[in-house]
């Protein structure tokens, strides 16, 4: 094989993996979250340490949630749930700036039942954001 060619080569197969590495989302990567009686603080300390997000969150909206012993690995979505089922705190991963913001649930934010609500807006495809013809939104 000619050198050239296989520097080529070489140097080609560097740069798609070098792409790939780059290119995959860090959302997806693995949050692990260990210890043994943390406070919902100390959680999200953990996962602010392992990730590239900035959380947001009100202190006294975590103060009653008991400590607890955690033993999680996955998604940054999938140990927030962990940690937070059973509360009334919610969150919102805002992808694009890599922030997370956390908020309690209160009475004055649940909507009723029975509230109706009309919604309007256009549903917009998420790669080039040009909107989807036909998209219907079912409740």
């Amino acid at each position: 094989m000619n050198p050239k060619t296989k520097l080529v080569k070489i140097l080609t197969t560097f740069l798609v993996v070098s792409l790939a590495m780059f290119l995959s989302p860090r959302a997806s990567a693995q949050i692990v979250l260990k210890g043994e009686n943390l406070t919902a603080v100390e959680a999200i300390s953990q996962l602010q340490q392992q990730s590239d997000y900035v959380f947001f969150y009100n202190s006294d909206d975590l103060a009653g949630i008991k400590a607890r012993s955690y033993n999680l690995e996955g998604s940054l979505e999938s140990v927030l749930m962990d940690i937070f089922r059973g509360t009334d705190i919610t969150w919102r991963i805002q992808e694009d700036k890599k922030e997370v913001f956390l908020k309690k649930n209160t009475v004055e934010n649940k909507p009723d039942a029975n509230t109706v609500r009309t919604v309007s807006g256009i549903v917009v495809d998420d790669t080039d954001k040009l909107p989807l013809i036909g998209a219907t939104i079912h409740k």
